[in-house]
């Protein structure tokens, strides 16, 4: 029993001890449970915290998990979730509200990292001829690499660190001893849990099994091979209810592969490895980057003697040697690095694979502790000391982000752990002094990681997320339980609130897109370019918000929109509803809608197009009207392909233009940047701000406000940014109030009032005449199933934007369900693997092994 008591403690202190070690780090930069700052740094603000949001509300049942309305209009959620919330410790976010959520993310990032320390530690545990100290030594080590602290915000990449010592674990128990079960089970949870991240792994998963069927020299190979693949084949197919669905949603956007533009990768430098290998070695997120291999000295002093040690077999030592070399390939070739990321080549958090690396040390260090050679290994450290200060002295200030106490930290480190080491670890002092001093080493890295982190994204206060929350929820407009709510926060607190506070929005920052409807809706202004992971709905104009039914607009300033009526303050927003908003669905002549194309260059040309496709109407002219400005004054040089800035670093770049607007007009000013890095255009109209903006992430038509009479303006344009830039000449937009109004009102003679939105459908009666379609101005997706009256109907589309759906002459009872592309066969693919699974894993266990 006591024996028993000792193993369990050693178990649990795997768990806690990195759990501390990150508790630890994170205070002493600010962030811990309840704390002013929050943990929601980069993506993790905007994407991570209303994510696990909109999930809560899925536990609840308050939403589907295959479908949500809220997200970019309608989203196929469960393919979001497969990227983004698959951790099998997320639905502990379900025992709390959403003004907790920093907090939830702040547990779930230590809870998958104490679980990593647990997974390594039992996979070391059962794998090799450890001591308990050791086992610990390098399951903390592994918890605590600098890979996943770096990306503790991405927090859906966290759940490889836990499920990799598992699925390794399971392919060496299969190799030596024919065990399946681990290896099933192991790598069905890996895709389930994140598609993106099990590519990767499953690279790494076929390198290291053929390098140890080599390497063990597997008698009859060929048949193991071939059983391997079954087993890894049955459970994928297994895992169909979810990569089903990812697979044609991945198909169905057609993201182009990334293009190589060079030989090595960006930044790549001759002493990446030791230099990132350093206590403390941060060089950020962003843009060229190195990747992030620190384990821990100790654990990179026993893999590097790994190599040396004559005990150990050489073809094991060039097998290993080669795995490391396949991802080295890819830290300075740009094809190796392509290849490990889907030749997808992310734009931040760089080299996503590394995590691998720091796998493949911890795994050496076990290898090398085995049959160990305290002398060897204190060389090793000595030897390690001096090519990092070699790297450091060397670089001739390449890696700038690598200061003289980095060096000296690390040195002291190294010198210490190496007296330590070479003691040969026999008397308890020793062995208590490196597992003290291993755990000083990772705690003061954590904490510069975190600091990283911190000077880079910031850690943003806890009340930019909560504070804003109870405003917006009172200014929400009410809903009966079966309508859809609609609605833009012109001063948002992120591109996702809509996700947080239950309403729909044109608005979606997600790597899971519906990226031809995004593209669509790119034509009509809502700015969504190259890889259309952001879609926003700011500057954008009055015909948008009636067709897409914007119900109320919430804003720090007055919203001078015609028909938009302020009805109430909420906490600093004004509420605005708006009288020209139409229904979702509409009714509509169903050749005309199947025969409209959007242009590819004509925004108001193609809004025009749909108003008076849902109207009835020939498309007018005088509807829109683009007129110059009178261009006062500028620091640019005036060319006839724009205003051309050659620097826009200083802030003082601007423009003075002067406009007459005509009675009865909304007024736009057309702002676009055809060349350059502009990131900021701020706006003023006698001396008054109207929009400081973005021009990467919202559209070109900067709302001036609703005139009644002739008005004549003074416009000052500020730009900042980088390098040089050239802006076309500023045009004047009007849209007539009267057409649009009278456009809108025969709109309204055409919409359905009574359609009914479960969590992923949508019922209606209604009648139409021969030829008439129902336009719901949902995105387009082959997810949705239509009955008219009890049979089937094929659901189309308007050039890939809105849902279509004909319907028969007269009387039309209307039933639509989503239901994701690959969902069905998926989920029996699910069912019967691991039914399947079950039933041989019973078999053999308890029958099978038991008649032996």
């Amino acid at each position: 029993m006591e024996n028993k008591l000792k193993i369990y403690i050693w178990y649990i202190s795997s768990l806690v001890i990195p759990i501390l070690i990150v508790i630890t780090a994170y205070a002493i930069n600010g962030v811990y449970w309840n704390s002013t700052k929050s943990v929601l740094a980069s993506d993790a603000f905007t994407q991570g915290a209303n994510f696990l949001a909109s999930f809560q509300d899925v536990l609840h049942g308050k939403a589907s998990l295959l479908f949500n309305w809220n997200a970019g209009l309608g989203l196929n959620y469960l393919t979001l979730y497969s990227y983004y919330l698959g951790g099998i410790v997320t639905p502990l976010v379900g025992f709390f509200g959403k003004n907790q959520i920093p907090n939830v993310f702040y547990i779930l990032i230590l809870l998958k990292i104490g679980l990593a320390g647990l997974s390594s530690f039992t996979y070391l545990r059962h794998q090799f001829k450890l001591k308990n100290y050791q086992q610990l030594l390098l399951a903390i080590s592994y918890a605590t690499m600098s890979f996943g602290l770096v990306n503790a915000e991405q927090i859906m990449w966290l759940d490889v660190l836990y499920l990799l010592p598992m699925l390794i674990w399971g392919v060496d128990r299969w190799i030596s001893s024919q065990r399946w079960g681990l290896l099933f089970i192991s790598w069905w949870l890996m895709l389930i849990t994140n598609f993106y991240i099990a590519f990767m792994v499953g690279i790494f998963v076929g390198l290291y099994y053929l390098m140890k069927l080599v390497a063990l020299k597997i008698p009859k190979w060929w048949i193991n091979l071939g059983q391997t693949l079954g087993i890894m084949t049955w459970s994928t197919l297994s895992s169909g209810i979810i990569i089903l669905p990812v697979i044609f949603l991945l198909k169905r956007n057609q993201q182009p592969l990334s293009m190589m533009n060079g030989l090595f990768t960006d930044r790549s430098g001759l002493w990446d490895i030791p230099i990132k290998s350093m206590v403390g070695a941060y060089d950020g997120t962003k843009f060229g980057t190195t990747p992030y291999i620190y384990v821990g000295l100790v654990s990179l002093i026993l893999a590097i003697t790994y190599f040396f040690n004559q005990q150990i077999k050489r073809r094991f030592k060039i097998g290993y040697g080669l795995l490391l070399l396949s991802l080295l390939s890819g830290f300075y070739l740009q094809f190796f690095n392509l290849t490990w990321q889907g030749w997808h080549f992310p734009a931040m958090f760089l080299y996503r694979y590394s995590f691998l690396w720091s796998f493949l040390i911890i795994q050496l260090a076990a290898q090398e502790l085995e049959v160990k050679h305290p002398r060897l290994e204190a060389k090793a450290g000595l030897i390690l000391g001096g090519i990092m200060l070699i790297a450091t002295i060397g670089s001739f200030e390449h890696y700038q982000f690598i200061s003289i106490w980095n060096l000296v930290i690390t040195l002291l480190f190294l010198v210490v752990e190496v007296l330590l080491i070479f003691t040969g670890l026999t008397k308890k002092l020793a062995v208590g002094g490196l597992v003290a001093i291993s755990i000083l080493e990772l705690t003061v890295n954590a904490g510069l990681m975190f600091k990283g982190v911190k000077e880079e994204w910031h850690y943003p206060n806890t009340d930019l997320f909560k504070g804003p929350s109870a405003a917006i929820k009172q200014a929400l407009p009410p809903i009966k339980k079966h309508e859809l709510r609609r609605l833009e926060n012109i001063d948002p607190i992120s591109r996702d609130d809509s996700l947080r506070f239950n309403y729909g929005s044109v608005n979606l920052f997600s790597s899971v897109i519906n990226r031809p409807f995004e593209q669509k809706m790119n034509q009509l202004g809502f700015r969504s370019a190259g890889s259309n992971l952001n879609m926003t709905a700011g500057n954008n104009t009055l015909v948008m918000d009636s067709i897409l039914g914007v119900q109320t607009n919430l804003a720090v300033r007055p919203v001078n929109k015609f028909g938009f009526k302020k009805v109430k303050r909420s906490g600093k927003f004004q509420v605005s509803h708006n009288q020209w908003t139409l229904k979702n669905g509409l009714l509509v002549d169903q050749r005309r809608a199947e025969k409209l194309r959007l242009n590819n260059t004509d925004n108001l040309g193609n809004q025009n197009q749909l108003l008076a496709l849902a109207a009835h109407t020939e498309v007018t002219p005088k509807l829109f009207q683009n007129k110059p400005t009178q261009l006062v004054q500028t620091t640019g040089q005036v060319t006839p392909n724009g205003l051309n800035f050659k620097s826009l670093q200083n802030g003082k770049q601007m423009i003075v233009v002067k406009v007459i607007v005509p009675k009865n007009k909304q007024a736009y000013l057309s702002l676009f940047k055809a060349q350059g890095n502009v990131n900021q255009i701020t706006i003023y109209k006698s001396g008054q701000l109207v929009e400081s903006y973005n021009p990467e992430l919202v559209g070109q038509y900067v709302n001036l406000g609703s005139f009644s009479k002739r008005t004549t303006l003074k416009l000052q344009i500020k730009l900042n940014g980088s390098g040089s830039a050239i802006v076309l000449n500023p045009s004047l937009i009007t849209l007539d109030q009267s057409t649009l109004k009278k456009q809108i009102q025969k709109a309204k003679h055409s919409q359905i009032n009574q359609l009914n939105y479960g969590k992923r459908s949508i019922q209606g009666d209604f009648k139409a005449k021969k030829g008439q379609a129902l336009i719901l101005t949902i995105p387009a997706d082959p997810g949705w199933q239509a009955k008219i009256n009890g049979q089937k109907v094929a659901v189309k589309n308007i050039d890939k934007l809105f849902v279509l759906v004909p319907l028969k002459a007269g009387r039309n009872h209307l039933t639509m369900k989503y239901i994701p592309q690959g969902l069905v066969l998926g989920k029996w693919l699910t069912i019967i693997g691991l039914i399947s699974f079950g039933s041989i894993w019973f078999i053999w266990k308890f029958i099978v092994k038991k008649n032996h």
